[in-house]
């Protein structure tokens, strides 16, 4: 059996619906300690899924996959480097597992596909964004999202730090009056007063070399939201020089040398949350405007015939309402089924999978923040 421990979302079988399929989801603990509850649970989730797949006529099919189960359960090296949170996945030929930064609600569930609503609320708030942390004689730059982030490579050669990008443009503290003539600056004779203006000036060219540098070397080329991480005193004369156009108003107070990489990542999540939200705020006021117009519905059956056709552009779906039974694209209508029975999932997740293929903008939403009570809606394209 292929087994598989992976990131990358969505990976290609979750949109597999060729059943019969095993999610499995469970919280796990990042101390060694805690392995053997961790154990415990999968243990009976396993078990629950195991005999959902002894109600089928073909069990023969899945040795493989309850044997590799089985097995899991006493790979302490697996069990030993868990973080927050476990998404199991599996067929009868294949396993992949996501270890996300969350705490799952233990559940499992076998049916004809995969049941995706808690790994895509994990992922659905993935946007990537640029950060830029400036010290204030040098720089780096951060790729990733309120999960993860990764220093990007400077082209070789490149100038970093003050010193090497102004060389003998660098004022000369010793002397008064200096002549200026920068990359970023005309030349021009600045009278002053001492070491505090001269490193003022220092600062602003090399503050402009820095945002051209980031835009041209990445923004250019990936136009990512772009956040400034740098103390409070460089803020305003950054500002200032930047012409960045992807730079944000939000910014990250601190230096990045020392700030504590968990609290960054909460910034950023506040960061990122603000602009989902007001994307979202603004996606639901279009539904609320188009309903009129017969372009919006919360009915499940409008909605998913609409979805089925390709006419949904974006899909509001309710994180813990769950509707058993399953979309049949073929007779292009919604089944309704007893959840506890075989091959029964959720139609929503259905929808849900439907829509990643379909192009269309998915918000899985907490109960409160949706603009229906039905547990669906959706703004249509035409």
């Amino acid at each position: 059996m292929k087994f598989t421990i992976t990131t990358d979302f969505p990976h290609p079988i979750l949109l597999r619906k060729t059943g019969p399929c095993l999610s499995l989801y469970m919280p796990t603990h990042r101390l060694f300690t805690d392995e053997s509850k961790d154990v415990i649970v999968y243990t009976q989730l396993v078990k629950e899924a195991l005999s959902s797949l002894g109600k089928l006529q073909e069990t023969s099919r899945f040795k493989d996959l309850e044997k590799t189960l089985l097995n899991l359960a006493t790979d302490h090296e697996f069990w030993r480097n868990q973080i927050d949170g476990m998404a199991l996945f599996a067929t009868e030929d294949t396993m992949i597992i996501y270890q996300a930064q969350t705490n799952f609600k233990p559940f499992t569930v076998i049916a004809d596909s995969f049941h995706i609503k808690p790994l895509f609320s994990y992922f659905q708030h993935q946007e990537q964004f640029h950060l830029l942390a400036l010290e204030a004689e040098k720089f780096e730059v951060y790729q990733g999202n309120i999960h993860h982030l990764e220093s990007l490579a400077f082209p070789f050669d490149s100038k970093v730090t003050l010193s090497e990008v102004l060389g003998s443009q660098q004022t000369d503290h010793d002397q008064t009056n200096k002549s200026y003539g920068g990359t970023f600056v005309g030349s021009t004779l600045h009278g002053h007063g001492g070491k505090k203006d001269d490193t003022a000036i220092d600062r602003e060219k090399y503050f402009r070399y820095v945002d051209r540098f980031v835009y041209e070397h990445f923004s250019k080329h990936h136009p990512l939201p772009l956040i400034l991480v740098t103390p409070k005193d460089h803020q305003f004369t950054f500002r200032s020089a930047a012409k960045n156009p992807h730079m944000l108003e939000s910014m990250i107070d601190g230096s990045f040398q020392t700030i504590i990489h968990t609290h960054l990542l909460v910034e950023l999540t506040k960061i990122a949350n603000v602009r989902f939200d007001k994307h979202l705020q603004h996606m639901i006021q279009t539904y609320q405007d188009q309903k009129h117009l017969l372009l919006s519905s919360d009915g499940l059956e409008t909605v998913a015939k609409a979805l089925m056709e390709g006419r949904v552009s974006h899909l509001f779906i309710e994180k813990d309402h769950v509707i058993p039974g399953h979309l049949n694209l073929t007779q292009q209508k919604v089944m309704y089924w007893d959840l506890n029975e075989p091959h029964t999932d959720d139609v929503l997740d259905d929808m849900l999978q439907l829509a990643m293929t379909k192009g269309t903008s998915v918000y899985l939403l907490d109960k409160s923040k949706m603009p229906t009570q039905s547990g669906v809606a959706a703004n249509f394209r035409y």
